[in-house]
């Protein structure tokens, strides 16, 4: 079984995540606009979910986590900021109750290592996804760190791993980014 991100863990969202890893600027190399409809996979309590309601304001963004916890908390932080544009939603990854063909953009941060199911996935991901819609994908670097942080590294994938995983039939690489010291990033396109 994967390693699942704990919600009471205390640096969910404290200023050790902020140097760890900084959401707008993870965000910028995702291509975000206003008025993009998107979909955070793996939303957590919304680290980088509230951020991105920022950047597309007029869009809407559908925030989606398999555990209750992280559900509830981002539900509040959402009432408690009055922000409108973040339907939550409680669901599995490989089966998304979202229309077909009806996104901009999808957001997959510090979760494809988690992923069991990779080609139930991808094959949902396409579905939702317009033509030409992308897919942005951040996770943990796969090397030994220092601090004892982000899943165990037998659970990492690395950039070239996740770049195969992507690009097989489904997205082709747009770009490789850079998303701090401790993650890579890589921004896909809908074939």
């Amino acid at each position: 079984m994967p390693h699942i991100f704990n919600v009471r863990n205390k640096n969910l969202n404290g200023e050790e995540r902020l140097r760890i890893s900084e959401p707008f600027s993870i965000l910028s190399h995702s291509e975000l606009k206003n008025g993009m409809n998107l979909i955070d996979l793996g939303c957590g309590t919304g680290y980088y979910t509230i951020p991105a309601s920022h950047i597309v304001k007029n869009g809407l963004i559908y925030a989606i986590d398999i555990q209750t916890e992280m559900f509830e908390t981002l539900h509040k932080k959402l009432n408690k900021l009055s922000i409108k544009n973040i339907h939550v939603i409680r669901s599995e990854l490989h089966n998304l109750p979202i229309k077909g063909e009806s996104l901009d953009i999808a957001l997959l941060i510090n979760a494809l290592h988690e992923l069991h199911d990779r080609q139930s996935f991808l094959e949902e991901i396409c579905r939702i996804l317009k033509n030409n819609g992308k897919i942005s994908v951040v996770d943990w670097k796969k090397v030994d760190m220092q601090e004892k942080i982000g899943p165990p590294l037998q659970e990492r994938i690395s950039i070239i791993q996740a770049q195969r995983i992507l690009e097989n039939q489904y997205f082709k690489l747009i770009k490789r980014f850079s998303a701090g010291r401790h993650h890579y990033g890589l921004l896909f396109t809908k074939k």
